[in-house]
């Protein structure tokens, strides 16, 4: 059966040591994304976890030029259905930004990751290629500072958007057809920005073989 999408929601965050926010997961073989995105890195995330249950961290990218700023991707297989809690702590007194949240189900679990950092070096856009099969339900989660418009390219849901002043954090997916699949999102103007993506491809349910789960490559562009 192919991966459906389930659920999302975004939510902003300003100083605070532990973040709670109530999510629903719905449906069979579940799998539930929490991204965050830290714009004070004064303190890190010291865990996340949905209804008491450690989320797995399934990759850590800091800004190249900006310390202070960095997305963290967190996944679980089958969570628990209903409305629970997500709960983000942070190491030390607090932190700040952004969680993006989104779940699917139908889904035999991840398949692959890649992640990417870009700036405007890049011209009007950030893509990122990532592993998959046909089939498959490609899902990609932006962390982006412009002042300006951020569009997802034709194919992709966007399935939410958060911004605070120039800061803005964004999720989106489509149905793969090919290896690898490439998820793409246009930036205006192309002048002034600096982001980072990490993306995934989710197994539809019943796949056989292959698609283990590797750590990706990260590809780092200095920011001017």
């Amino acid at each position: 059966m192919l991966t459906q999408y389930d659920n999302s929601s975004v939510y902003w965050f300003d100083f605070i040591h532990a973040v709670t926010l109530p999510f629903k997961c719905s449906g069979n073989k579940r799998y539930l994304f929490v991204n965050v995105y830290n714009d004070r890195l004064t303190n890190g995330v010291a865990s996340v976890t949905y209804n008491g249950v450690a989320m797995s961290l399934l990759k850590t990218q800091q800004f190249p030029t900006v310390a202070t700023r960095e997305i963290k991707l967190y996944g679980l297989q089958n969570p628990a259905s209903g409305i629970n809690n997500i709960v983000v702590t942070a190491t030390g007194t607090y932190i700040k930004g952004c969680l993006g949240v989104a779940s699917y189900y139908n889904t035999d679990g991840l398949r692959d990751t890649a992640s990417k950092a870009g700036d405007q070096s890049g011209s009007g856009n950030i893509n990122i290629d990532v592993p998959s099969l046909n089939g498959d339900m490609t899902v990609d989660f932006l962390a982006v500072q412009i002042q300006g418009t951020i569009t997802p390219y034709t194919g992709q849901t966007e399935r939410y958007r958060g911004q605070s002043d120039i800061n803005f954090l964004l999720g989106s997916d489509k149905k793969s057809t090919a290896n690898p699949t490439n998820m793409r999102w246009d930036l205006v103007p192309a002048t002034a920005w600096e982001a980072g993506i990490i993306a995934a491809s989710l197994k539809p349910s019943g796949t056989t073989g292959g698609g283990n789960f590797k750590f990706p490559i990260i590809a780092n562009r200095k920011f001017l």
